[in-house]
């Protein structure tokens, strides 16, 4: 049985800004590949993968390769969600800019192994 356990983190100012600083640069990769995604209109996330790699981890150096591949993920999965919309004939579009979230703490979460029973 897995387990998750919530911890609140206050990070000190200095951990604070680089979260945030993480947190921008996440944002940037992200509506990156869904610019590029939604003009392809495709929402392939290996395909979107070969498209921008590259072009987000030269643009965003000290974001972790872990991070840009998540933030292609999310992105896939939206792009995917407002084509579906788009073909029931929903409203979608592309928002062209950064929402900035303003955080104090986070949390982190912990799977635990299984426990033998």
């Amino acid at each position: 049985m897995d387990r998750t356990v919530r911890i609140l983190l206050k990070p000190m100012v200095e951990q604070d800004d680089i979260l945030h600083e993480t947190m921008q640069q996440f944002t940037e990769s992200f509506n990156a590949v869904c610019r590029t995604d939604w003009e392809q209109h495709n929402g392939n996330a290996d395909t979107l993968h070969h498209l921008t790699y590259r072009h987000c981890k030269d643009a965003l150096p000290n974001l972790v390769s872990d991070l840009h591949i998540q933030a292609r993920q999310k992105a896939a999965e939206a792009i995917k969600s407002a084509i579906t919309r788009e073909k029931k004939g929903l409203k979608t579009g592309c928002l062209n800019r950064w929402v900035p979230l303003l955080v104090t703490t986070c949390t982190l979460l912990f799977w635990l192994g299984r426990r033998a029973s």
